[in-house]
Protein backbone atom coordinates (compact mmCIF):
# COMPACT_ATOMS: atom_id res chain seq x y z
CA UNK A 1 0.00 0.00 0.00
CA UNK A 2 1.56 3.39 -0.61
CA UNK A 3 -0.06 6.63 0.68
CA UNK A 4 -2.85 8.69 -1.73
CA UNK A 5 -1.78 12.11 -2.33
CA UNK A 6 -4.12 14.64 -3.97
CA UNK A 7 -2.66 17.71 -4.85
CA UNK A 8 -5.80 18.81 -6.49
CA UNK A 9 -8.19 18.36 -3.24
CA UNK A 10 -8.17 22.07 -2.24
CA UNK A 11 -9.29 23.39 -5.52
CA UNK A 12 -11.44 20.44 -6.33
CA UNK A 13 -13.88 21.33 -2.91
CA UNK A 14 -13.60 24.72 -3.98
CA UNK A 15 -14.59 24.26 -7.23
CA UNK A 16 -17.47 22.46 -6.00
CA UNK A 17 -19.39 24.90 -4.06
CA UNK A 18 -20.29 26.68 -6.91
CA UNK A 19 -21.73 24.09 -8.59
CA UNK A 20 -23.33 22.24 -5.68
CA UNK A 21 -26.97 23.61 -7.02
CA UNK A 22 -26.15 21.59 -10.53
CA UNK A 23 -25.17 18.55 -8.37
CA UNK A 24 -28.40 18.77 -7.01
CA UNK A 25 -30.36 19.38 -9.40
CA UNK A 26 -33.90 18.41 -9.75
CA UNK A 27 -34.05 17.58 -6.24
CA UNK A 28 -36.64 20.44 -4.99
CA UNK A 29 -40.15 20.19 -4.49
CA UNK A 30 -40.19 16.62 -4.39
CA UNK A 31 -39.94 14.40 -1.17
CA UNK A 32 -40.50 10.24 0.28
CA UNK A 33 -39.28 7.77 -2.09
CA UNK A 34 -39.05 9.53 -5.47
CA UNK A 35 -36.52 12.14 -3.86
CA UNK A 36 -34.77 9.22 -2.97
CA UNK A 37 -34.68 7.54 -6.11
CA UNK A 38 -33.25 11.41 -7.76
CA UNK A 39 -30.53 11.22 -5.11
CA UNK A 40 -29.55 7.39 -5.93
CA UNK A 41 -29.00 8.73 -9.78
CA UNK A 42 -26.82 11.50 -8.73
CA UNK A 43 -24.65 9.07 -6.52
CA UNK A 44 -24.57 5.62 -8.41
CA UNK A 45 -21.38 4.73 -10.56
CA UNK A 46 -18.79 6.31 -8.09
CA UNK A 47 -14.46 5.22 -8.62
CA UNK A 48 -13.86 2.47 -6.65
CA UNK A 49 -10.86 1.67 -4.98
CA UNK A 50 -9.49 -1.93 -3.64
CA UNK A 51 -10.02 -2.86 -0.27
CA UNK A 52 -6.63 -3.96 0.23
CA UNK A 53 -3.77 -3.57 -2.49
CA UNK A 54 -0.02 -3.11 -3.28
CA UNK A 55 -1.33 -0.06 -4.79
CA UNK A 56 -3.55 2.54 -3.82
CA UNK A 57 -6.59 0.97 -1.65
CA UNK A 58 -8.98 2.00 0.94
CA UNK A 59 -6.06 2.14 3.71
CA UNK A 60 -4.48 5.24 2.19
CA UNK A 61 -7.92 6.39 1.31
CA UNK A 62 -8.74 6.86 4.68
CA UNK A 63 -5.62 8.39 5.89
CA UNK A 64 -6.60 11.52 3.59
CA UNK A 65 -10.08 11.40 4.63
CA UNK A 66 -9.52 10.72 8.31
CA UNK A 67 -6.36 12.76 9.05
CA UNK A 68 -5.83 15.03 11.90
CA UNK A 69 -5.95 18.82 10.75
CA UNK A 70 -3.48 19.60 12.97
CA UNK A 71 -1.50 16.48 12.62
CA UNK A 72 -1.89 14.35 9.04
CA UNK A 73 0.70 12.07 10.13
CA UNK A 74 -2.53 10.89 12.59
CA UNK A 75 -6.14 9.49 11.54
CA UNK A 76 -8.55 10.09 14.05
CA UNK A 77 -10.88 6.87 15.21
CA UNK A 78 -14.25 7.26 14.49
CA UNK A 79 -16.40 5.91 17.90
CA UNK A 80 -13.59 7.60 20.73
CA UNK A 81 -11.91 10.53 18.90
CA UNK A 82 -8.65 9.31 19.80
CA UNK A 83 -5.87 9.80 17.74
CA UNK A 84 -3.32 6.83 16.31
CA UNK A 85 -0.80 7.20 14.04
CA UNK A 86 -2.13 6.64 10.43
CA UNK A 87 0.98 4.41 9.65
CA UNK A 88 -0.14 1.94 12.59
CA UNK A 89 -2.70 -0.38 10.05
CA UNK A 90 -3.90 -2.98 12.30
CA UNK A 91 -0.50 -3.25 13.89
CA UNK A 92 -1.19 -6.50 15.57
CA UNK A 93 -4.29 -5.03 16.96
CA UNK A 94 -2.30 -2.29 18.95
CA UNK A 95 -3.53 0.09 15.61
CA UNK A 96 -6.45 0.73 14.07
CA UNK A 97 -8.76 -1.18 11.03
CA UNK A 98 -11.57 -0.14 8.85
CA UNK A 99 -14.67 0.33 10.37
CA UNK A 100 -17.87 -0.94 8.33
CA UNK A 101 -20.85 2.06 10.08
CA UNK A 102 -23.36 -0.12 8.16
CA UNK A 103 -21.99 -3.67 8.51
CA UNK A 104 -20.54 -5.79 5.69
CA UNK A 105 -22.48 -8.85 7.00
CA UNK A 106 -25.72 -6.63 6.13
CA UNK A 107 -26.10 -7.19 2.91
CA UNK A 108 -22.15 -7.20 1.31
CA UNK A 109 -20.20 -10.09 2.98
CA UNK A 110 -17.77 -10.15 0.11
CA UNK A 111 -14.71 -7.38 -0.63
CA UNK A 112 -15.70 -7.94 -4.28
CA UNK A 113 -19.02 -6.09 -3.61
CA UNK A 114 -19.02 -2.50 -4.48
CA UNK A 115 -20.74 -1.24 -0.95
CA UNK A 116 -17.96 -3.49 0.67
CA UNK A 117 -15.33 -0.39 -0.12
CA UNK A 118 -17.61 2.35 -0.07
CA UNK A 119 -15.33 5.10 1.76
CA UNK A 120 -18.56 7.15 2.50
CA UNK A 121 -19.14 4.66 5.37
CA UNK A 122 -15.63 3.26 6.33
CA UNK A 123 -13.90 4.99 9.25
CA UNK A 124 -11.02 4.68 11.14
CA UNK A 125 -11.38 2.82 14.48
CA UNK A 126 -9.70 1.20 17.07
CA UNK A 127 -9.44 -2.64 17.00
CA UNK A 128 -11.23 -3.29 20.55
CA UNK A 129 -13.91 -0.99 20.05
CA UNK A 130 -14.89 -2.09 16.91
CA UNK A 131 -14.85 -5.52 17.88
CA UNK A 132 -17.65 -4.16 21.06
CA UNK A 133 -19.40 -2.90 18.18
CA UNK A 134 -19.78 -5.75 16.00
CA UNK A 135 -22.76 -5.58 13.30
CA UNK A 136 -25.49 -4.08 16.15
CA UNK A 137 -27.75 -1.72 14.99
CA UNK A 138 -27.20 1.81 16.36
CA UNK A 139 -29.89 3.06 19.19
CA UNK A 140 -30.06 4.78 22.51
CA UNK A 141 -29.10 2.66 26.04
CA UNK A 142 -26.92 -0.11 27.16
CA UNK A 143 -24.20 0.44 29.92
CA UNK A 144 -21.20 2.35 29.19
CA UNK A 145 -18.30 0.34 27.71
CA UNK A 146 -14.89 0.98 28.87
CA UNK A 147 -12.37 -0.50 26.62
CA UNK A 148 -8.63 -1.40 27.80
CA UNK A 149 -7.71 2.01 26.09
CA UNK A 150 -10.19 4.08 28.10
CA UNK A 151 -13.37 5.86 28.59
CA UNK A 152 -14.75 5.77 24.72
CA UNK A 153 -18.23 8.13 25.19
CA UNK A 154 -20.14 4.65 23.40
CA UNK A 155 -23.00 2.48 24.72
CA UNK A 156 -24.00 -0.36 24.26
CA UNK A 157 -25.63 -4.09 24.58
CA UNK A 158 -27.01 -7.32 23.40
CA UNK A 159 -28.46 -5.49 20.17
CA UNK A 160 -27.51 -1.94 19.89
CA UNK A 161 -24.83 0.57 19.85
CA UNK A 162 -24.89 4.17 21.02
CA UNK A 163 -22.00 6.24 19.75
CA UNK A 164 -20.47 9.15 21.49
CA UNK A 165 -22.70 12.61 21.01
CA UNK A 166 -19.88 14.03 18.57
CA UNK A 167 -20.84 11.47 15.92
CA UNK A 168 -24.25 10.70 16.30
CA UNK A 169 -25.03 12.67 13.21
CA UNK A 170 -22.38 11.34 11.37
CA UNK A 171 -23.35 8.03 11.85
CA UNK A 172 -27.41 8.67 11.11
CA UNK A 173 -26.00 10.45 7.74
CA UNK A 174 -23.24 7.72 6.72
CA UNK A 175 -26.21 5.02 7.44
CA UNK A 176 -28.68 7.36 5.15
CA UNK A 177 -26.43 7.56 2.34
CA UNK A 178 -25.91 3.47 2.07
CA UNK A 179 -29.45 2.96 1.71
CA UNK A 180 -29.83 5.70 -0.45
CA UNK A 181 -26.93 4.48 -2.93
CA UNK A 182 -27.82 0.70 -2.64
CA UNK A 183 -31.48 0.60 -2.25
CA UNK A 184 -32.11 -2.01 -4.36
CA UNK A 185 -30.07 -1.73 -7.76
CA UNK A 186 -27.06 -3.82 -8.68
CA UNK A 187 -28.27 -6.58 -6.83
CA UNK A 188 -28.03 -4.37 -3.35
CA UNK A 189 -31.14 -3.61 -1.04
CA UNK A 190 -30.00 -2.30 1.65
CA UNK A 191 -32.92 -0.60 3.47
CA UNK A 192 -33.00 1.44 6.98
CA UNK A 193 -35.94 -0.26 9.47
CA UNK A 194 -36.86 1.51 13.02
CA UNK A 195 -36.93 -1.34 15.41
CA UNK A 196 -33.14 -3.23 16.26
CA UNK A 197 -31.96 -7.04 16.27
CA UNK A 198 -31.88 -6.90 12.27
CA UNK A 199 -30.12 -9.53 10.12
CA UNK A 200 -29.89 -9.84 6.52
CA UNK A 201 -29.68 -6.23 4.55
CA UNK A 202 -31.96 -4.56 7.06
CA UNK A 203 -30.21 -1.71 9.64
CA UNK A 204 -31.73 0.14 12.50
CA UNK A 205 -32.92 2.19 14.06
CA UNK A 206 -34.49 5.22 11.76
CA UNK A 207 -36.59 6.95 14.60
CA UNK A 208 -33.20 7.08 16.33
CA UNK A 209 -31.07 7.97 13.04
CA UNK A 210 -33.72 10.78 12.82
CA UNK A 211 -33.45 12.63 15.58
CA UNK A 212 -29.42 12.69 15.98
CA UNK A 213 -29.26 14.04 12.39
CA UNK A 214 -30.94 16.64 13.91
CA UNK A 215 -29.48 16.50 17.03
CA UNK A 216 -25.67 16.60 15.94
CA UNK A 217 -25.84 18.81 12.56
CA UNK A 218 -22.90 18.05 10.07
CA UNK A 219 -19.63 19.61 10.96
CA UNK A 220 -17.15 21.06 8.83
CA UNK A 221 -14.82 18.51 9.40
CA UNK A 222 -17.33 16.16 8.44
CA UNK A 223 -18.10 18.32 5.24
CA UNK A 224 -14.02 18.78 4.60
CA UNK A 225 -14.41 14.87 4.62
CA UNK A 226 -17.18 14.52 2.31
CA UNK A 227 -15.34 16.84 -0.29
CA UNK A 228 -11.98 14.72 -0.38
CA UNK A 229 -13.98 11.66 -0.54
CA UNK A 230 -15.67 13.88 -3.26
CA UNK A 231 -11.99 14.49 -5.50
CA UNK A 232 -11.30 10.43 -4.36
CA UNK A 233 -14.65 8.23 -5.01
CA UNK A 234 -16.40 10.86 -7.54
CA UNK A 235 -19.41 10.92 -5.40
CA UNK A 236 -20.76 13.11 -2.60
CA UNK A 237 -22.96 12.20 0.27
CA UNK A 238 -26.13 13.90 -0.03
CA UNK A 239 -27.07 14.37 3.96
CA UNK A 240 -24.31 16.01 4.72
CA UNK A 241 -24.75 18.59 2.20
CA UNK A 242 -28.32 18.76 2.69
CA UNK A 243 -29.16 17.32 6.37
CA UNK A 244 -33.06 17.86 5.35
CA UNK A 245 -33.05 15.45 2.83
CA UNK A 246 -33.14 12.82 5.49
CA UNK A 247 -36.60 14.36 6.95
CA UNK A 248 -37.84 14.57 3.38
CA UNK A 249 -37.68 11.33 2.24
CA UNK A 250 -38.62 9.18 5.33
CA UNK A 251 -41.35 12.06 7.13
CA UNK A 252 -42.81 13.33 3.76
CA UNK A 253 -46.56 13.71 5.35
CA UNK A 254 -44.67 15.85 8.01
CA UNK A 255 -44.33 19.59 8.06
CA UNK A 256 -40.93 19.98 6.70
CA UNK A 257 -38.19 22.48 5.34
CA UNK A 258 -37.77 22.21 2.04
CA UNK A 259 -34.57 24.73 1.54
CA UNK A 260 -32.97 27.72 2.95
CA UNK A 261 -31.62 29.93 0.57
CA UNK A 262 -29.66 33.31 1.35
CA UNK A 263 -31.15 36.48 -0.67
CA UNK A 264 -28.49 38.69 0.80
CA UNK A 265 -26.10 39.32 3.04
CA UNK A 266 -28.10 39.46 6.07
CA UNK A 267 -31.69 38.00 4.55
CA UNK A 268 -32.76 34.37 4.83
CA UNK A 269 -35.42 32.57 2.53
CA UNK A 270 -36.94 29.44 4.72
CA UNK A 271 -39.35 27.20 2.16
CA UNK A 272 -41.99 24.88 3.59
CA UNK A 273 -43.75 21.79 2.19
CA UNK A 274 -47.09 23.28 3.51
CA UNK A 275 -48.77 26.39 4.02
CA UNK A 276 -47.66 27.76 7.62
CA UNK A 277 -49.37 29.51 10.50
CA UNK A 278 -48.48 32.95 10.44
CA UNK A 279 -48.56 33.24 14.11
CA UNK A 280 -45.86 30.54 14.65
CA UNK A 281 -44.30 31.53 11.46
CA UNK A 282 -43.65 35.07 12.65
CA UNK A 283 -42.03 33.69 16.35
CA UNK A 284 -38.49 34.65 16.02
CA UNK A 285 -37.36 32.67 18.66
CA UNK A 286 -38.48 29.25 16.71
CA UNK A 287 -35.63 29.84 14.41
CA UNK A 288 -31.71 29.76 14.69
CA UNK A 289 -28.48 30.07 12.81
CA UNK A 290 -25.12 28.73 14.23
CA UNK A 291 -21.68 30.35 13.84
CA UNK A 292 -22.51 33.26 15.85
CA UNK A 293 -25.64 34.18 13.97
CA UNK A 294 -27.75 33.23 16.57
CA UNK A 295 -31.67 33.99 16.05
CA UNK A 296 -33.11 35.98 13.84
CA UNK A 297 -33.92 39.92 14.64
CA UNK A 298 -37.10 40.10 11.94
CA UNK A 299 -38.97 37.71 10.44
CA UNK A 300 -41.50 37.86 7.66
CA UNK A 301 -44.68 34.94 6.93
CA UNK A 302 -45.53 34.91 3.42
CA UNK A 303 -42.93 35.97 1.10
CA UNK A 304 -44.11 37.50 -2.00
CA UNK A 305 -47.31 36.11 -0.89
CA UNK A 306 -45.75 32.16 -1.05
CA UNK A 307 -47.55 31.04 2.33
CA UNK A 308 -45.26 28.13 2.19
CA UNK A 309 -41.98 30.49 2.79
CA UNK A 310 -40.40 33.02 5.55
CA UNK A 311 -37.80 35.56 4.71
CA UNK A 312 -34.95 35.80 8.00
CA UNK A 313 -33.61 39.39 8.63
CA UNK A 314 -30.61 38.24 10.26
CA UNK A 315 -26.95 39.50 11.32
CA UNK A 316 -24.40 39.91 8.28
CA UNK A 317 -22.94 36.16 6.53
CA UNK A 318 -19.52 35.67 6.08
CA UNK A 319 -19.20 34.99 2.26
CA UNK A 320 -18.18 31.36 1.38
CA UNK A 321 -19.49 29.86 4.67
CA UNK A 322 -22.04 26.70 5.36
CA UNK A 323 -24.29 27.54 8.00
CA UNK A 324 -27.01 25.23 9.90
CA UNK A 325 -30.57 26.51 10.30
CA UNK A 326 -32.46 24.97 13.08
CA UNK A 327 -36.53 25.42 13.34
CA UNK A 328 -39.10 24.32 16.42
CA UNK A 329 -42.49 25.85 17.07
CA UNK A 330 -43.81 26.40 13.22
CA UNK A 331 -47.05 25.01 12.72
CA UNK A 332 -49.24 24.37 9.43
CA UNK A 333 -52.95 23.00 10.97
CA UNK A 334 -52.57 20.45 13.16
CA UNK A 335 -48.93 19.49 11.88
CA UNK A 336 -46.24 20.59 14.01
CA UNK A 337 -42.56 21.06 13.07
CA UNK A 338 -40.10 18.26 14.51
CA UNK A 339 -38.29 19.83 17.47
CA UNK A 340 -35.15 21.56 16.26
CA UNK A 341 -35.36 20.09 12.90
CA UNK A 342 -32.38 21.45 10.32
CA UNK A 343 -31.40 22.47 6.98
CA UNK A 344 -28.32 23.53 5.63
CA UNK A 345 -27.61 27.19 4.75
CA UNK A 346 -24.86 28.00 1.86
CA UNK A 347 -23.35 31.02 1.70
CA UNK A 348 -21.37 32.04 -1.32
CA UNK A 349 -21.34 35.69 -2.52
CA UNK A 350 -23.87 37.62 -0.50
CA UNK A 351 -25.41 40.04 -2.77
CA UNK A 352 -23.95 43.90 -3.45
CA UNK A 353 -27.40 45.70 -3.65
CA UNK A 354 -28.93 46.25 0.08
CA UNK A 355 -32.33 47.32 0.58
CA UNK A 356 -32.00 48.74 3.91
CA UNK A 357 -36.34 50.57 3.44
CA UNK A 358 -38.82 49.82 1.01
CA UNK A 359 -42.30 50.68 2.14
CA UNK A 360 -45.76 51.38 0.61
CA UNK A 361 -48.52 53.62 1.85
CA UNK A 362 -51.36 55.72 0.73
CA UNK A 363 -51.26 59.30 0.08
CA UNK A 364 -53.38 62.05 -1.56
CA UNK A 365 -55.10 58.97 -3.17
CA UNK A 366 -52.23 56.81 -4.68
CA UNK A 367 -49.58 54.55 -3.53
CA UNK A 368 -45.92 56.17 -2.66
CA UNK A 369 -43.36 53.38 -2.60
CA UNK A 370 -40.50 55.01 -1.07
CA UNK A 371 -36.41 53.33 -0.26
CA UNK A 372 -33.29 53.52 0.52
CA UNK A 373 -30.02 51.00 -0.53
CA UNK A 374 -26.42 50.44 0.58
CA UNK A 375 -24.62 49.52 -2.67
CA UNK A 376 -20.90 48.26 -3.16
CA UNK A 377 -21.56 48.53 -6.84
CA UNK A 378 -23.45 50.34 -9.18
CA UNK A 379 -27.21 49.90 -9.28
CA UNK A 380 -28.38 51.62 -13.15
CA UNK A 381 -31.94 50.99 -11.92
CA UNK A 382 -35.05 49.89 -10.56
CA UNK A 383 -38.11 47.85 -11.82
CA UNK A 384 -40.99 48.22 -9.75
CA UNK A 385 -43.08 45.14 -9.45
CA UNK A 386 -47.11 44.74 -8.39
CA UNK A 387 -48.86 42.07 -7.39
CA UNK A 388 -52.88 41.53 -5.88
CA UNK A 389 -53.18 39.52 -2.94
CA UNK A 390 -55.55 37.58 -4.83
CA UNK A 391 -54.12 37.09 -7.85
CA UNK A 392 -50.73 36.42 -6.78
CA UNK A 393 -48.57 37.16 -10.17
CA UNK A 394 -46.00 39.94 -10.45
CA UNK A 395 -46.49 43.02 -13.32
CA UNK A 396 -43.81 45.05 -13.88
CA UNK A 397 -45.18 48.72 -13.80
CA UNK A 398 -42.57 50.80 -14.24
CA UNK A 399 -38.72 51.10 -14.37
CA UNK A 400 -36.83 54.27 -12.85
CA UNK A 401 -33.19 55.44 -12.56
CA UNK A 402 -30.41 54.61 -10.30
CA UNK A 403 -31.12 58.04 -8.62
CA UNK A 404 -34.78 57.75 -8.01
CA UNK A 405 -36.01 56.47 -4.29
CA UNK A 406 -39.84 57.25 -4.79
CA UNK A 407 -42.42 56.25 -6.81
CA UNK A 408 -46.24 57.23 -6.97
CA UNK A 409 -48.45 54.68 -8.14
CA UNK A 410 -52.08 55.47 -9.22
CA UNK A 411 -54.70 53.70 -8.14
CA UNK A 412 -56.08 52.54 -11.37
CA UNK A 413 -57.24 49.06 -10.62
CA UNK A 414 -59.45 47.61 -8.57
CA UNK A 415 -59.19 47.71 -4.65
CA UNK A 416 -57.69 45.42 -2.21
CA UNK A 417 -54.63 44.38 -0.47
CA UNK A 418 -51.51 44.64 -3.11
CA UNK A 419 -48.20 43.67 -2.69
CA UNK A 420 -44.98 45.91 -4.01
CA UNK A 421 -41.20 44.94 -4.63
CA UNK A 422 -38.57 46.25 -6.32
CA UNK A 423 -35.56 44.54 -8.81
CA UNK A 424 -32.75 47.01 -8.61
CA UNK A 425 -30.43 46.02 -11.66
CA UNK A 426 -26.91 46.10 -11.95
CA UNK A 427 -24.42 47.00 -14.57
CA UNK A 428 -24.18 43.19 -15.74
CA UNK A 429 -27.95 42.76 -16.31
CA UNK A 430 -27.96 40.84 -12.39
CA UNK A 431 -30.59 42.09 -9.69
CA UNK A 432 -31.62 41.86 -6.16
CA UNK A 433 -34.73 41.50 -4.94
CA UNK A 434 -36.44 44.11 -2.46
CA UNK A 435 -38.37 42.65 0.35
CA UNK A 436 -42.32 42.80 -0.32
CA UNK A 437 -44.05 45.84 0.74
CA UNK A 438 -47.92 45.22 1.05
CA UNK A 439 -50.80 47.91 1.02
CA UNK A 440 -54.35 47.84 1.34
CA UNK A 441 -55.93 50.49 -0.74
CA UNK A 442 -59.42 50.61 1.92
CA UNK A 443 -61.38 50.50 -0.84
CA UNK A 444 -64.39 47.91 -1.55
CA UNK A 445 -64.63 45.65 -4.62
CA UNK A 446 -67.76 46.89 -5.92
CA UNK A 447 -69.56 50.42 -6.44
CA UNK A 448 -70.81 51.47 -2.92
CA UNK A 449 -73.76 53.81 -1.88
CA UNK A 450 -74.42 54.56 1.81
CA UNK A 451 -77.94 55.71 2.34
CA UNK A 452 -77.90 60.15 2.26
CA UNK A 453 -77.53 61.07 5.72
CA UNK A 454 -79.34 63.14 7.45
CA UNK A 455 -82.67 61.48 5.95
CA UNK A 456 -85.46 63.00 6.38
CA UNK A 457 -84.16 66.55 5.60
CA UNK A 458 -85.30 69.79 4.81
CA UNK A 459 -86.45 73.31 5.65
CA UNK A 460 -89.03 71.46 7.97
CA UNK A 461 -86.63 69.98 10.06
CA UNK A 462 -83.13 71.21 11.56
CA UNK A 463 -81.13 70.41 8.23
CA UNK A 464 -81.99 71.82 4.82
CA UNK A 465 -78.86 69.61 3.76
CA UNK A 466 -78.10 65.79 3.33
CA UNK A 467 -74.83 64.46 2.32
CA UNK A 468 -74.11 61.18 -0.10
CA UNK A 469 -71.49 59.33 -0.07
CA UNK A 470 -70.22 56.45 -1.96
CA UNK A 471 -67.05 54.45 -2.72
CA UNK A 472 -65.64 53.52 -6.72
CA UNK A 473 -63.64 50.49 -6.72
CA UNK A 474 -62.17 52.31 -10.22
CA UNK A 475 -61.72 54.90 -12.17
CA UNK A 476 -64.55 55.81 -14.67
CA UNK A 477 -67.24 58.38 -15.94
CA UNK A 478 -69.54 58.46 -12.71
CA UNK A 479 -73.10 60.82 -12.64
CA UNK A 480 -75.30 61.18 -9.21
CA UNK A 481 -79.36 62.70 -10.24
CA UNK A 482 -81.74 63.63 -8.28
CA UNK A 483 -85.56 62.12 -9.85
CA UNK A 484 -89.27 62.94 -8.36
CA UNK A 485 -91.85 60.30 -7.88
CA UNK A 486 -92.44 60.50 -12.00
CA UNK A 487 -89.62 59.29 -12.89
CA UNK A 488 -88.36 63.05 -14.26
CA UNK A 489 -84.70 64.25 -13.68
CA UNK A 490 -84.42 67.12 -11.48
CA UNK A 491 -81.10 67.55 -10.46
CA UNK A 492 -77.26 66.56 -11.93
CA UNK A 493 -75.57 66.39 -8.67
CA UNK A 494 -72.51 64.89 -10.78
CA UNK A 495 -71.57 64.40 -14.43
CA UNK A 496 -67.45 63.51 -14.97
CA UNK A 497 -64.69 61.19 -14.65
CA UNK A 498 -64.06 60.71 -10.81
CA UNK A 499 -60.58 58.43 -9.48
CA UNK A 500 -61.21 55.18 -7.57
CA UNK A 501 -61.86 55.76 -4.12
CA UNK A 502 -64.16 57.36 -1.87
CA UNK A 503 -66.24 60.42 -2.89
CA UNK A 504 -69.06 62.84 -1.03
CA UNK A 505 -71.16 65.48 -2.03
CA UNK A 506 -73.70 68.03 -0.15
CA UNK A 507 -77.20 68.50 -1.68
CA UNK A 508 -79.15 71.64 -0.19
CA UNK A 509 -83.18 70.85 -0.94
CA UNK A 510 -83.86 75.11 -1.44
CA UNK A 511 -86.33 75.05 -4.43
CA UNK A 512 -88.09 71.53 -3.95
CA UNK A 513 -91.31 70.79 -2.24
CA UNK A 514 -92.09 67.76 0.44
CA UNK A 515 -92.52 64.41 -1.02
CA UNK A 516 -90.58 61.41 -1.81
CA UNK A 517 -87.51 61.78 -4.10
CA UNK A 518 -85.30 58.62 -5.69
CA UNK A 519 -81.54 59.31 -6.63
CA UNK A 520 -79.61 57.19 -8.97
CA UNK A 521 -75.71 56.63 -8.85
CA UNK A 522 -73.89 55.44 -11.87
CA UNK A 523 -70.51 54.40 -13.07
CA UNK A 524 -69.90 52.55 -16.48
CA UNK A 525 -72.39 50.00 -16.59
CA UNK A 526 -73.48 49.61 -12.43
CA UNK A 527 -76.29 51.68 -10.72
CA UNK A 528 -77.82 52.06 -7.89
CA UNK A 529 -81.34 53.68 -6.71
CA UNK A 530 -81.85 54.85 -3.38
CA UNK A 531 -84.78 56.77 -2.25
CA UNK A 532 -84.90 60.22 0.78
CA UNK A 533 -87.55 61.91 1.98
CA UNK A 534 -87.99 66.37 1.66
CA UNK A 535 -89.73 67.92 4.40
CA UNK A 536 -90.18 71.72 3.98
Amino acid sequence: MRRLTILFIVFFASRFLFAQNDYYKGTDNIDGKELQQILYTIIKGHHRLPYSSSSTDVWDALKQTDADTTNPSDVILFYTGWKRSASKEYDGGKGWNREHVWPKSHGFPSQSDTAYTDIHHLRPADVSVNSARGSKDFDYGGDEYIDPDGDTGCKTDNDSWEPRDQVKGDVARIVFYMATRYQGFQGYDLQVVDYTGTSGSHLGKLSTLIEWNRLDPPSDYERHRNDVIFSIQHNRNPFIDHPEFADRIYLPDNLLIEKAEALSKNTVLVTFNLEVDSVSASKISNYFIDKGIGQPENVEPFYQGNRKTVLLHTKEFTSNTKYILKISGVTSGGKEIAEGSIVSLDVENPVKVEFNLFSANIENGKIKLSWEISSQTPCVGYAIERASSSENKWHKIAFVDARTHVYYDTPDFFSGTYLYRLKAFEADGSYYLSRVAIVNTGLPQTLSLKPNYPNPFGAGTNNEKTTFEFFMPQNGFTTLKIYNLLGQEIRVLISDRLQAGKHSISFDSHGLSSGIYFYRLQSGNKFIVRKMTIVQ
